[in-house]
């Protein structure tokens, strides 16, 4: 059926047209991101800056970020009865938060459950 429709205008060949095009340019943006990216904290680091403003009064920093790691097998064991209500393919982590707070996931579980992993991200913003 492809080959059938090859070559052919019409509105459904013009949306697939368009869509191809805008995917094309994504994966070719997300390249040339991930290139400046790391050019970008190469720079930052010999500089030994975190920020800098752009011509157009942007500001691009680089930020470290901290995001809780959960020990699912750790968490089912310790806290049973709150696992279902926290957890879905993942933790939610607004719902571990409201068990800890309401006492279905006790401190010292939360201890036992969390780490940490750390990494950075790169922002652009309006100056102030």
């Amino acid at each position: 059926m492809t080959d059938r429709l090859r070559g052919m205008n019409t509105p459904l060949t013009n949306t697939a047209d368009n869509y191809k095009k805008a995917y094309d340019a994504l994966k070719e943006a997300e390249e040339a991101l991930a290139k400046h990216r790391a050019t970008l904290e190469a720079d930052f680091a010999l500089a030994g800056i975190t920020r800098h403003a752009t011509s157009d009064g942007h500001v691009v920093a680089i930020e470290e970020v901290n995001n809780r790691v959960f020990d699912i097998d750790t968490l089912r064991m310790v806290a049973p009865n709150a696992f279902d209500k926290v957890t879905a393919l993942k933790v939610d982590t607004k719902k571990f938060d409201k068990a800890v707070a309401s006492g279905d996931i006790t401190h010292d579980a939360v201890g036992q459950v969390v780490s940490h992993k750390t990494h950075t991200r790169v922002t652009v913003g309006v100056a102030v």
